[in-house]
Order: C-alpha cells, then sequence, then structure tokens
C-alpha cells in the first residue's frame, strides 16, 4: 500500500470515530491466503483455501464478508467480520449484529461437561469502544484484499467475552 493511501486510512479512521490506536495494537502475523487472529491472546490461523481466498465481496452493494474456517476433528472455528454495504479502503466501526458492520466468533462444540453444554459457542462483537475494522487495500483488478480488525464479543445468551485481534491477506471472490 503506498503512504498516500496509508495516511488517508488513518485519517479515515479518526473521522469515522475508530480508535486509530487499534492498528498498532500486538497483531498476529500476515499470512496471504489466510485469517489470522489472537483470541484472547491465543494465535489462531485459518485453514487454507486452495484459491487464498478469504472474502466474498458484491461491488453493487459494497457488502463484504471477511471469514475464516479452522479445520479441526472436534469442530471448525469460525471468524467473520461483515460489512452489509459501502465497503471499500478505509477504516469501519464495528457494532453488534443489528449494526451495519460487526463481527463473530464460533467455538466448536465443548467437551467440557462442568460447562453444561456440549454445542457450538457463538460470540458477536459488542460494538466496545476502538472496535473497527480497516481496509488496507481492496483491488477489483486483481481480487485481492487486505487489513485488520480488532473486537470484543461475548457469549449469546452469557457473559463470557472475548477480544480478537486479526489481520487478513488474500483474494475475494465476487457473486
Amino acid at each position: 500500500m503506498n503512504r498516500h493511501l496509508a495516511l488517508a486510512s488513518l485519517g479515515l479512521a479518526l473521522a469515522a470515530g475508530c480508535d486509530a490506536t487499534t492498528a498498532p495494537e500486538s497483531q498476529p502475523p500476515e499470512r496471504f491466503g489466510a485469517l489470522t487472529a489472537l483470541i484472547d491472546g491465543h494465535a489462531w490461523v485459518s485453514s487454507y483455501f486452495p484459491d487464498s481466498t478469504v472474502a466474498f465481496y458484491d461491488p453493487a452493494s459494497g457488502e463484504l464478508q471477511v471469514f475464516g474456517q479452522e479445520v479441526r476433528p472436534d469442530g471448525w472455528p469460525s471468524l467473520r467480520v461483515r460489512i452489509n454495504r459501502g465497503a471499500a479502503p478505509g477504516a469501519f466501526r464495528l457494532g453488534t449484529f443489528a449494526d451495519p458492520a460487526f463481527g463473530e466468533w464460533y467455538e466448536p462444540p465443548s467437551t467440557d461437561r462442568a460447562r453444561g453444554d456440549q454445542g457450538p459457542r457463538g460470540f458477536l462483537s459488542i460494538g466496545a469502544p476502538g472496535d473497527s475494522l480497516v481496509i488496507e487495500e481492496l483491488d477489483p483488478t486483481t481480487r485481492q484484499l487486505r487489513g485488520h480488525f480488532s473486537f470484543s464479543a461475548r457469549l449469546l445468551r452469557a457473559t463470557d467475552e472475548v477480544h480478537i485481534v486479526a489481520r487478513f491477506a488474500g483474494r475475494f471472490l465476487v457473486p
């Protein structure tokens, strides 16, 4: 990304009310074709898709879904950030499921009998201060995307919370 676009992204982050300090927050390394994350400080990496896909993007509406899944024998943990419309290079505030942009984290079913449930655990972003998505690159010609996000999420119908910091780089599919 060139210096002017980087400065413009920072300016957009400040103008959009996003906490510009989320970018320097301890971040996982960037890996092309993967979504890398720190989930409550624990490293997580999505499994590679054969074509390095990390997102779906609809240029007509600007809807963008950045996603990653890790294939494991006990289930597929999934991480997703979605913008319902207007995705472009710049910064976006992540809110709750009812907002135009939000994040989700799903853990595989639990084997902890003391917890009392055996199903997947779904966490949704809560719109905490500083929760944001920054799109550094969205190139319709090469269909490549790069950026980072950070958000706090709460377990559905419970008080358990996680903090997620992630980077993504790869290709996007167009419907």
